[in-house]
């Protein structure tokens, strides 16, 4: 229990004023009376009476069912008047600045798991005499605190209940922690960024290219073994459509695929007329463009195409701290990432499912890596032997597997892919409004009607307007 700081005398005469009512609700309830039907009764009769002190002040009770039946129970385990004061502490210490600094610094070192392990540190040097900033060691608190009173063989307990302690701990998902527990570019998804705007993008004018493992393993066409599948995508980023893919299976994309793609998605998707610029970006550090590629581009396209890689990021948290391992800055690409969770859900129903990483993978799969031997009996080490079994029929057996065929992979790839660009149902950034034409006469003009007059005539007989 609290010590009581102080007592006025208005706090002293409601105590005596509850006092009275509590024994008349336990005379009655002596009497054979329902005990929650009397607090209720007399909660109802006392509520927002006044209470007057010695000094002439004055107050009213504020008693509902709950709170009145609360202090009788509180009153009945130890029958005292002075129990029914309501108390006060007398005074909180707070944590001293320099014991909080040492709190976050602990909290985002790097590697912590979790926040206890710093508290717990911080514990565990007060016990063992060791120096806390803004507190010392725990003999000099105690001569500091209870100089009348011997020091004590052990430390005693922490001035501080540890539940007070976890309050100035870094916010778990902030960039402080990120920073120190993780690094430089953990801190980033924490701090405030520039958003891009696509809505006002022209088609044709960024493309941006990137990688993606495809959560399937299929039989290669080559020597029937299972293998993983890798493949590179090209998206206009104004228009989310992809103009082009390759396909590979394996980790067996080459700078030529790159520049074929880049050929083919060009082609699909167009450059920008003569004084506008047309902006390709790919990621550093995979497979991309090699610089006498790009000088081609550049020439073959008169300077209307530009090659940018997004950046890696590094730093150092601390001055002598290590400097961090760079990571890839997939912000500069967000907008094809987010389709590349689409298209492992488009593709998500097919045969030979394998997960995004290994806990993932279903058990029976038993699909280690390219190389790996396959444990006798399990689903992977039976399709193999019917794939290599129908690779040297050539063609006289056809079996059904439990697997596809690369090609068969690629064909439903496409399939996806040309399903994702006529999608019209989404609520995409910049596709928010729709342009209609309207003729001379009134009459309102479908997409295709439109197209076709743009196409025989150059522009439509109409009005343009916008409408949301």
């Amino acid at each position: 229990m609290k010590q009581i700081a102080r007592t006025t005398a208005i706090e002293q005469a409601r105590a005596s004023a509850l006092l009275a009512i509590l024994r008349e609700i336990q005379a009655e309830i002596t009497g054979g009376a329902d005990k929650l039907a009397t607090i209720k009764q007399h909660a109802t009769r006392h509520n927002g009476e006044e209470v007057r002190a010695l000094n002439g002040d004055s107050s009213r009770l504020k008693l509902s069912t709950k709170t009145l039946y609360r202090i009788y129970c509180r009153w009945v385990r130890n029958p005292q008047a002075w129990g029914l004061v309501r108390q006060w502490s007398g005074g909180r210490v707070s944590v001293p600045p320099e014991l909080v600094s040492e709190i976050r610094r602990r909290a985002t070192k790097e590697g912590i798991p979790t926040a206890s392990v710093a508290i717990n540190s911080i514990l565990k040097d007060w016990t063992a005499g060791v120096e806390l900033p803004g507190v010392g060691t725990w003999r000099e608190w105690w001569q500091a605190n209870h100089a009348a009173q011997p020091v004590p063989d052990r430390a005693p307990k922490f001035p501080w209940h540890p539940n007070t302690l976890y309050r100035y701990l870094p916010k778990k998902e902030s960039a402080l922690r990120a920073a120190g527990n993780l690094g430089i570019s953990a801190a980033l998804d924490y701090l405030v960024s520039v958003e891009r705007d696509s809505s006002l993008l022209k088609p044709g004018e960024v493309y941006v290219l990137d990688d993606v493992r495809l959560d399937i393993v299929c039989h290669d066409v080559l020597t029937g073994k299972l293998t993983e599948v890798r493949a590179y995508i090209m998206m206009d980023w104004g228009t989310r459509r992809i103009v082009g893919y390759t396909m590979r299976a394996g980790n067996s994309l080459i700078e030529a695929d790159v520049r074929a793609l880049i050929a083919r998605g060009l082609h699909t998707g167009g450059v920008r007329p003569h004084g506008e610029t047309t902006h390709i970006f790919l990621e550093r550090g995979t497979v991309a463009l090699g610089e006498d590629a790009e000088n081609l581009l550049l020439m073959l396209t008169d300077n209307r195409v530009k090659i940018h890689r997004t950046g890696m990021i590094s730093g150092t948290r601390w001055q002598g701290a290590g400097t961090d391992k760079p990571v890839g800055n997939f912000r500069g690409k967000a907008v094809i990432e987010v389709f590349m969770r689409k298209l492992h859900i488009m593709l998500g129903d097919l045969p030979g499912q394998r997960g995004n990483r290994y806990e993932n993978q279903p058990r029976s799969l038993d699909f280690d890596g390219q190389k790996a031997n396959r444990r006798p009996g399990s689903l992977s080490q039976y399709s193999e032997a019917l794939a290599m079994l129908q690779r040297d029929s050539h063609g006289r057996l056809r079996l059904e597997l439990p697997f596809l065929w690369e090609t068969e992979l690629e064909e439903e790839l496409a399939k996806a892919i040309k399903e994702y660009n006529a999608e019209r149902d989404h609520t995409m950034q910049g596709f928010g409004t729709v342009t209609v034409a309207v003729t001379s006469e009134g009459r309102l003009l479908d997409v295709s009607e439109t197209d076709r007059l743009q196409l025989t005539t150059g522009e439509p007989d109409a009005n343009l307007i916008q409408q949301s």
